[in-house]
């Protein structure tokens, strides 16, 4: 079947993209890892490694615009380099990305558009959306669709989300929507087709897998004999409902079916295949390809639709859940200098101003000469309380030069304080800080 080459743009992807690889469902020497940030990428991938930026270690943080601009500077910068990853053969791209960062969700858009407009090499695009958990993650989710006006790409959703519905650890769901993410590629590649009495050839295939718009991709294994066409419609049926795509309208304009499926199976099942019609294309077909096979190990139905309507209702519904969030936000400002600035802290300086008042009448109460007197230390050191008739003023000023005294002279135990002139002007800048 027709070849073709993968990048992986962003940590979502690149994590998705090194999971197909190491399972077998794509070749190493036909994948390629683009990113902001080489702490990302796990050490034996980045040696081939695009980074994009001219900081190795910074990443976008969420800012899609500026992976855009990253990934615009590599390609000017680098003109040559995304074609000559790319071998003679390869007939069409893959790119893996995510909605919600910003170096594949912004990078990757660049990268397709220019694959698709200046090396002139079909673009089929998978897109893994992410949890809707936070405003930014929304925000990138809608510009990317809002980014893909203009060419024509093929889209292909995987949803993060949908797999919460088993269970409720996000990392397990990652690991999960990978191996959704392969199973799409084997499909969309035709990985293990053969030769068979009836085939999908080359040209029916790329037509099928290139037709721009929205596409569906999924595989039903049954590894026991089929009891009726109910039972197989009810597999398809239900492989089309509970998929992780982003839900959608029947409207393919293509339907390719690949069966590796036994001869006691496939006497039982409806070829004409009215359900499946009916849940991807509406009542009309333009083209329909039917593959069957039958070679050693799970049977299979795989199925690709193609030319679908991309899903405007999703977008209506992120979009309103993305202006609920912003709202929330707008609506949670600070209240911390409007939750005090009503505290009246005047009660407190009066009690203060009091207790000086009542230090005063304290000391007034005393006659400071003659407790001087009575001490039993005998010295002939004059006093240091003076005969003013304002004792509480005279302790204070002659507490006050001793401090002076005792503070100015401590040269001897390696003490030296220095003076300042009462008239000098400290400014604090940042010119003054520079050195901490």
């Amino acid at each position: 079947m027709n070849k073709s080459f993968t990048f992986g743009c962003g940590q979502g992807a690149s994590k998705a993209m090194i999971y197909c690889i190491e399972n077998g469902t794509l070749n190493r020497d036909e994948c390629c890892i683009i990113n902001s940030t080489v702490k990302d990428i796990p050490e034996d991938y980045q040696d081939d490694a695009i980074i994009i930026s001219p900081d190795q270690e910074a990443g976008c943080g969420k800012e899609r615009n500026y992976a855009k601009s990253l990934m615009l500077a590599y390609l000017h910068q680098n003109p040559n380099a995304i074609e000559s990853r790319i071998p003679q053969y390869i007939k069409y791209v893959n790119i893996l990305t995510t909605t919600e960062g910003a170096s594949g969700s912004g990078a990757s858009v660049v990268l397709a558009r220019w694959i698709a407009t200046q090396i002139g090499l079909p673009v089929i695009i998978t897109l893994i959306c992410g949890f809707e958990t936070d405003t930014r993650g929304l925000q990138n989710t809608i510009e990317y669709f809002k980014d893909l006006e203009g060419v024509d790409y093929v889209i292909r959703t995987v949803s993060n989300k949908k797999f919460l519905e088993h269970t409720n650890n996000t990392f397990v769901a990652e690991k999960m929507a990978n191996k959704d993410i392969s199973t799409g590629i084997k499909v969309i590649n035709a990985f293990d087709i053969v030769d068979s009495e009836q085939n999908i050839d080359d040209t029916d295939h790329f037509k099928l897998i290139t037709n721009p718009g929205m596409m569906f991709a999924t595989e039903v294994q049954f590894d026991k004999k089929l009891k009726n066409n109910s039972q197989f419609e009810q597999l398809i049926s239900d492989a089309i409902d509970y998929s992780s795509s982003l839900d959608f309208t029947p409207s393919a304009t293509k339907i390719g079916i690949f069966m590796n499926i036994s001869d006691d199976n496939l006497s039982v099942i409806d070829t004409n295949f009215t359900t499946l019609k009916k849940k991807l294309c509406g009542t009309t077909i333009e083209e329909f390809f039917v593959h069957r096979q039958y070679v050693d190990g799970p049977e299979f139905i795989r199925i690709i639709a193609s030319g679908m309507n991309l899903p405007k209702e999703e977008l209506v519904d992120i979009y309103n859940k993305y202006q609920k969030s912003l709202n929330t936000e707008n609506n949670k400002g600070d209240d911390f200098f409007g939750a005090i600035k009503d505290m009246n802290t005047r009660t407190t300086k009066e009690t203060s101003n009091n207790n000086t008042e009542k230090n005063k009448d304290f000391f007034a109460d005393f006659n400071m000469e003659e407790l001087a007197a009575a001490s039993p230390m005998k010295t002939r050191r004059r006093t240091s309380f003076s005969t003013s008739s304002n004792p509480t003023t005279s302790t204070n000023n002659t507490a006050q030069q001793s401090v002076n005294n005792d503070t100015y002279n401590k040269k001897k135990s390696g003490f030296t304080a220095k003076k300042t002139n009462n008239n000098d002007n400290i400014a604090y800048s940042e010119d003054n800080i520079k050195g901490f």
